[in-house]
């Protein structure tokens, strides 16, 4: 980041694929609102051994209400973090991060350029597909990890955000502590959930008391008997489906 000189900024995974004109559709949405930092779009999945079917989409619905990618990033919700999808102004990134260094994690990059960019400047979407995102099966992302590999994926997810939520410039002390807060309760009622879908009924216990302990608001379908037999339920549906088309 230190070393960039051009007047624009993208950030690719190395087997991900943009399309032609990727770059300058981009380029020339910025130069059309200049009130804007940065412009998201959308990209579609394909296998790698078959980079011509299309699997889904992947994109950012434009909220109806307000639009806040701050609070979504850390809820991950109705974000995307491949990285195909967003194209920024140099400027804007030197004003979001002025030190140009971001918080190195093996769980990746994104989180750590897009929540200053989040918070500090303006956006805008173009709807459109300009990048294939390449799934393989065996990458990091997709990896099938255990119960503890995967509580220990969210420690680091909070190391992560709470280092990039306290270098983000601007933000109060007052808000920081905020936002780290609900970091945290994020992380745990993930760890929360990671507990009842491997059925680790002491876990979800010691869990659910550190959110209540938290002030977490839990809702309905939460409760580990109801996630358990909500889960069976679609299971045997999906099952009977299968048998049905067989």
């Amino acid at each position: 980041l230190k070393i960039v000189s051009g007047k624009y900024l993208t950030w690719m995974d190395s087997d991900d694929i943009l399309y032609p004109e990727a770059i300058e559709k981009k380029v020339w949405f910025l130069k059309n609102n200049p009130e804007l930092d940065f412009v998201l779009n959308w990209g579609e999945m394909v296998r790698e051994n078959d980079l011509n079917r299309l699997l889904g989409i992947v994109k950012r619905n434009k909220p109806k209400g307000k639009d806040d990618l701050f609070k979504d990033l850390l809820d991950e919700n109705n974000v995307v973090f491949n990285p195909g999808t967003i194209l920024t102004r140099t400027a804007s990134l030197k004003k979001a991060i002025p030190s140009l260094t971001i918080f190195e994690s093996r769980e990746g990059q994104n989180w750590q350029l897009m929540l200053p960019l989040a918070y500090s400047c303006k956006y805008g979407y173009i709807n459109e597909v300009l990048f294939k995102y390449v799934i393989h099966e065996d990458s990091h992302s997709r990896k099938k990890r255990s119960y503890e590999e995967m509580n220990n994926r969210r420690d680091n997810f909070y190391v992560l955000l709470s280092h990039t939520i306290h270098s983000i410039v601007g933000m109060s002390a007052k808000e920081k502590y905020k936002w780290d807060l609900y970091a945290y309760r994020r992380q745990v009622y993930a760890k929360y959930i990671n507990a009842i879908e491997h059925h680790k009924f002491c876990e979800y216990q010691k869990f659910k008391k550190e959110l209540h302990d938290l002030l977490f608001s839990f809702r309905w379908i939460d409760g580990y008997f109801v996630r358990n037999v909500c889960s069976a339920v679609v299971s045997f549906l999906q099952k009977m489906k299968r048998i049905a088309v067989g």
